[in-house]
């Protein structure tokens, strides 16, 4: 796919990347888009791909694969803009979970298990009350990086600065590890890349190896 510094709205009007205007409408666009291709009236499959990405953004990644390759599959005409996504869970489910990935997620099991006995059970049995092994307290969350695919601590990918370390995964220290529709999409991506959101090369790396992307990425730096 081509992608330069404009882009273009809802409304059929040029817009410029990076700006107050890119971010607000990344996720709109992407969805108009959709929506054009495959038809409003085509209710069903609508109803499949958000449901797809619903599982997307709850780093669901199995059931997000699954479903998003079935609907490619099915429905090449929208493939360029739900690979994307694809591409990311593919990678998290090709990484292999280390030791301290596995214990957190026996203790999720530990946790589901518990919380669906009784309340007599859990009062006769209150010491046996499953706790983290990995320093983490009660109901705390963690998620598997879109990056690296182990798990992280994190905050709202739409909160923090990634350049001030201030959403970054634990492990592999890349950007904004949480899955999200909204920045994960091709114009999300692009926004990153001219905004220049994250500092680690890989990202820029990357886009520009599955884009044509001209002008480059500092060239609102050289405008200014």
């Amino acid at each position: 796919m081509k992608i330069s510094h404009k882009f273009i709205n809802i409304d059929g009007s040029e817009g410029t990347r990076s700006n107050s205007e890119d971010f607000g409408t990344v996720g709109s666009r992407f969805l108009k888009r959709i929506v054009d291709i495959v038809g409003e009236d085509n209710k069903k499959l609508l109803e499949e791909i958000s449901d797809c990405l619903n599982k997307y953004n709850q780093a669901n990644y199995e059931g997000a694969d699954s479903c998003l390759s079935q609907i490619i599959k099915a429905n090449p005409s929208i493939a360029e803009e739900l690979q994307p996504f694809q591409e990311i869970c593919s990678r998290v489910l090709s990484c292999e979970k280390n030791d301290a990935d596995r214990l957190y997620e026996k203790y999720l099991e530990d946790l589901r298990n518990w919380k669906g006995k009784s309340f007599i059970y859990k009062l006769l049995n209150r010491n046996k009350k499953p706790y983290p092994q990995t320093g983490l307290i009660e109901n705390s969350i963690k998620v598997r990086c879109k990056y690296c695919g182990h798990y992280t601590s994190y905050i709202g990918p739409y909160t923090g600065f990634a350049y001030m370390d201030g959403n970054n995964c634990e492990i592999c220290g890349r950007g904004y590890p949480v899955p999200t529709v909204y920045w994960d999409n091709i114009d999300g991506q692009a926004y990153i890349y001219y905004r220049g959101s994250v500092t680690e090369d890989e990202f820029y790396n990357d886009f520009e190896k599955k884009h044509d992307v001209s002008p480059g990425r500092d060239y609102f730096m050289k405008k200014k």
